[in-house]
């Protein structure tokens, strides 16, 4: 039988690693292609400048739809942590009533 040990603390550094770049990409969302989008409206006229807006608007929703993954992500991490701890504390705290009742003689 193998032994098997999840460091919670691991899971919740991870989960917080992934929140803080989710929060860096929100914050970034909508103005990291400024130039892009200023170069699309300056040549509207050419069929470039429709397409760099088409381009640029699918990869700003692409970003937006990365940022929102990584803080479900960090959720469903700190999710498992907790769940993983309360499943260890339920685990101690029976087998402390089994040693308990065999101390009794039950």
């Amino acid at each position: 039988m193998f032994d098997l040990h999840i460091r919670t603390a691991g899971l919740r550094t991870a989960a917080d690693t992934f929140q803080g770049t989710s929060h860096q990409l929100n914050a970034r969302t909508g103005h990291w292609l400024d130039d892009s989008l200023t170069a699309a409206s300056a040549h509207s006229g050419f069929a470039s400048g429709p397409a760099l807006r088409e381009c640029a608007d699918a990869w700003q929703t692409h970003m937006s739809a990365v940022a929102q993954q990584l803080n479900t992500y960090a959720d469903q991490l700190r999710q498992s942590s907790h769940s993983y701890e309360t499943a260890e504390q339920e685990s101690v705290r029976r087998l402390n009533l089994a040693v308990s009742d065999l101390n009794r003689g039950a």
